[in-house]
């Protein structure tokens, strides 16, 4: 089994993960740098434009939380009308990214 060097996560994950959950449409694991570490995206998706926008993201995120002091970057939670996107820290250099239905449901 092959398993992301910065967080550890088996990279079977992401194809077992999506298939298990219908609501799921797309996942992968993004260093904080934005280079994929691990994509199972829909085929007309661009996984390094889709990385380069959660690295802005998490910048944003992270430089908000330091200013407002509100002590470490957790989680990313975007709800938008069709759905959700999620970011999640998945090791000390890694964020799994999760995009979702509106059907899903979050807990």
């Amino acid at each position: 089994m092959t398993f992301c060097q910065n967080c550890g996560i088996p990279l079977k994950f992401l194809k077992n993960f999506i298939s298990s959950i219908p609501e799921v449409s797309a996942a992968f694991i993004v260093s904080m740098d934005g280079l994929v570490l691990a994509s199972e995206l829909p085929q007309d998706d661009d996984e390094d434009n889709m990385a380069t926008i959660i690295a802005s993201l998490l910048s944003l995120a992270r430089r908000s939380i330091i200013e407002m002091k509100q002590g470490e970057f957790d989680q990313l939670y975007i709800k938008a009308s069709d759905g959700y996107l999620l970011a999640l820290q998945a090791g000390p250099d890694a964020v799994l990214v999760v995009s979702t239905t509106r059907d899903v449901k979050l807990k």
